[in-house]
């Protein structure tokens, strides 16, 4: 069995995708779940090491996870930093602010 260092940016995004997720299961639709589970199975793949054609295929999945957890940092910001900015969001999940 191979351990997964817990700063691999993929696990990362896919534990807090995970977390994200978990919230609208209810309410989600059956196409909905099915983009969601491709997503999580790219990223699961990414945070195994996946050659760079699995990279390649993966990276809408890749941009889903990043957004939503952008958004739920964001969330949880807001209302303890009203200055926040979108430098400071960006900076914090190695994005450009653009």
């Amino acid at each position: 069995m191979r351990v997964i260092p817990a700063n691999v940016a993929p696990l990362r995004l896919l534990a807090s995708y995970v977390g994200a997720i978990a919230n609208m299961a209810a309410s989600m639709s059956t196409e909905m779940s099915g983009v969601i589970a491709a997503h999580l199975h790219d990223l699961v793949a990414l945070s195994l090491g996946s050659t760079r054609d699995a990279v390649a295929a993966a990276a809408g999945s890749l941009r889903a996870a990043r957004l939503q957890a952008i958004k739920r940092d964001i969330a949880a910001r807001l209302l303890e930093d009203p200055d926040l900015t979108v430098a400071a969001i960006a900076a914090r999940h190695q994005v450009t602010a653009r």
